[in-house]
This record gives structure tokens, C-alpha cells and sequence, in this order.
């Protein structure tokens, strides 16, 4: 087996799955026997994204620092709770990296790389410097390995077929996250490549309640957790809350306008990894829309519902339809009403066996890749 590990992911994003993701990766991999460090490459594009305050460029971008002013020391308290949960829980690299050419001149010592999960091939990125950083093209002579990377899209854009293609022809051993993702590597190079779960999915559920800080509130509670603003999942949540009869707390990113949630209990916008985990575990019922919510939401075995996320619905249909839990995603307002079935707990005993030989098969790939 090899005997040290570098990963290339989403690990600084201040974003719930990027961060647990990356977790969950690394501990999978040291489990398997090998040392493993997170790679600190920060891009500045990124970095820029996910700052509190931009220039004000028109009225959308104005509005959105002023929501984030309304609330700035919940803000701040999540950031400082971001960084915590890096410092505490991820192994990086001593050295930060900030560029293509950063990484080329660093002598690294892994016996192989691993570029994943996320959607670390999304073909935008290779407008920029950094998609050829996450497809290891500074990795030498080291093996490339892909573990579930998504592209983010169903079909390769044409302008980017063939960059793509020529990077991914370097890999050792491919895999990816979703169904579409395998299929676009085979439509691509010709190879096949294996169909895992995202790395949160094979963590047992003991390392997540150490690093998980449980929240306050006493009591059941509905989670409602949207990664895209949604009035379609708002009102799941409501109908959920009918039948329920229990209050609503919302785990808000910070560009979300508070007025949009007056029919929540409670707003949460001061959350890291670390009190997300708490309320995930502590939910009585949960609502999200995110991939990672309802990778949680399954981890936890809550009963959950979700609605179609504009853009990143593909990799939350495969999850689902592998599980056979696609009923729990609501396509259409109105679908739902309070005595719907779907309201009652999922029956777990029929979802384990599937997900127990999804995660063997995953851990397979990873050990013959890092053999």
C-alpha cells in the first residue's frame, strides 16, 4: 500500500459539506492504513467568494452586504468556527498554496495523490488555473487517483471535451460520485470508472458525534436547511410542521434574507461544521434541499424530505434513486399535504443493506487504488 497521501479538495470553503467532506475523506483514507495530509490550496477566486463584504457592483451585490451587516457577529462567530473545526479536525500541509505554479515548485513527498470529492471537474473551472490544479496535472510521476469527483453537470460542454479528456487519461484509477459522472468518463477517454458515495457517506457515524456540538433549543425540532432559496422547500417544511406540531429552526447561509423565514421558530446563521453535525443529529425531522443535508439526513437516519436543487439536482437524484428513497424528494408544490405517508419515519432496515454495499464497494475502490 502506499504509504503517503495528498489530497486536492474543497477543504477551505466555508460550506458545510465541502469541509465535512474533506473530513470524512481523509479519516477514510488514514483508516485504510496510509498517512494522508489535505493539500492547503486556497485558490483566490474561491477565497474571494466566500468573503464576508464585496465591492459593491449593483444592487443585488449592495443588498447582500447589508443582510450580512444586519447579522455581522453571527457572521464572524461562524467563520471563527469554520477555521476552529480546519484546525481541530483536518491535517494540512504545513505550507499554503496559492497557485498552479506554487504547487509545480513544491517537492512533495506523496506516493500518490487523491482528487475529490465535490465537484472539483466542473468544467468552468478550466477557464481558470485551478481546474488544472485539481485534475493533479502538477502531480509528476506520483499516481492519480479520482475519488468521486463531480463534474457538476450531465453532458461535457463541447469547448471543454477535449482539455478534460487529456487530464483525466492521466488518472491510475477512476472514479466518481455520480451515475452521470461515470458515464461522462467513459463518453470521454473510453475508460470506466467506478460509481462511489461521497466520503461522508463511509465515515461511521461515531466520528461525526465527537466532532459534533449539540445545539441549545431542548425539544424536537423540524430542521429546515436549504442550500438554495426555495419557497417550494419552505412550504414542505410548514406542511411538515402541521402534522408534526414542532418548531421549525433554520440553518440559514448568510445571504439569506431573515424576512423570507418569519415563519421559523428560530434562525440560525452562526453555525459551523461542528454545531451543523449538532443539529443534524439532534432533528426530529429535516427539510434541504443540499446534497450534504440529505447525505446527513440518511447518515443520521432521519426521516427527511427535500425538493429539487436547481443545477445540482443530478447528484442528489443519484444518491436518492440508488437508496431507493426517491419518494422523499417532493418534485412539485402542492404534492404534499399533512397525510401524506411520507410524513411517517422511514423504514431504515430496507435502505442499510444498499447502503452497506455501497459504501464495501467504495472502500474497495479506494483500497486497490492506494494498494
Amino acid at each position: 500500500m502506499v504509504k503517503t497521501v495528498g489530497i486536492l479538495t474543497y477543504h477551505a470553503a466555508d460550506n458545510f459539506g465541502a469541509v465535512l467532506q474533506a473530513f470524512a475523506l481523509q479519516r477514510t483514507i488514514k483508516a485504510l492504513g496510509a498517512s494522508c495530509s489535505i493539500i492547503d490550496y486556497r485558490e483566490p477566486q474561491t477565497d474571494a467568494a466566500y468573503r464576508l463584504f464585496h465591492a459593491p457592483r449593483n444592487r443585488s451585490s449592495i443588498r447582500r452586504d447589508l443582510l450580512i451587516l444586519m447579522n455581522l457577529s453571527s457572521h464572524l462567530k461562524a467563520r471563527n468556527r469554520y477555521e476552529q473545526f480546519r484546525l481541530v479536525n483536518l491535517e494540512l500541509t504545513t505550507k499554503s498554496f496559492r497557485s498552479l505554479n506554487d504547487l509545480l515548485c513544491e517537492s512533495f513527498n506523496f506516493d500518490a495523490y487523491v482528487s475529490g470529492s465535490d465537484q472539483v471537474w466542473h468544467p468552468n473551472l478550466l477557464d481558470r488555473s485551478c481546474g488544472a490544479i485539481y485534475f493533479l496535472d502538477f502531480a509528476g510521476a506520483a499516481r492519480r487517483v479520482a475519488y468521486a469527483p463531480s463534474f457538476g453537470l450531465t453532458q461535457m460542454p463541447v469547448q471543454y471535451r477535449e482539455r478534460a479528456a487529456s487530464f483525466i487519461r492521466q488518472f491510475d484509477f477512476l472514479s466518481a460520485r455520480e451515475d452521470t459522472g461515470c458515464a461522462m468518463i467513459q463518453d470521454l477517454t473510453g475508460r470506466t470508472a467506478d460509481h462511489v458515495l461521497d466520503p461522508t457517506l463511509l465515515q461511521p457515524l461515531a466520528e461525526y458525534n465527537k466532532a459534533a456540538v449539540a445545539p441549545t433549543i431542548r425539544g424536537g425540532y423540524i430542521l429546515l436547511y436549504p442550500m438554495q432559496m426555495s419557497d417550494h422547500l419552505c412550504n414542505v417544511a410548514l406542511t411538515a410542521q402541521k402534522r408534526l406540531k414542532l418548531p421549525i429552526v433554520a440553518v440559514l447561509r448568510p445571504d439569506f434574507e431573515p424576512w423570507r423565514f418569519t415563519f421559523a421558530d428560530k434562525l440560525v446563521y452562526n453555525a459551523g461544521p461542528a454545531e451543523f453535525l449538532g443539529w443534524m443529529k439532534n432533528a426530529a425531522f429535516i427539510c434541504t434541499n443540499s446534497f450534504h443535508g440529505t447525505c446527513f439526513s440518511i447518515i443520521y437516519r432521519k426521516n427527511f424530505l427535500g425538493v429539487p436543487h436547481l443545477g445540482a439536482g443530478t447528484r442528489l437524484n443519484s444518491l436518492l434513486k440508488y437508496l431507493d428513497l426517491l419518494n422523499r424528494q417532493i418534485d412539485e408544490p402542492g404534492d404534499l399535504n399533512i397525510n401524506d405517508p411520507r410524513l411517517e419515519t422511514i423504514d431504515y432496515s430496507s435502505v442499510e443493506p444498499r447502503l452497506d454495499q455501497a459504501v464495501k464497494r467504495s472502500l474497495d475502490f479506494l483500497r486497490k487504488a492506494l494498494a
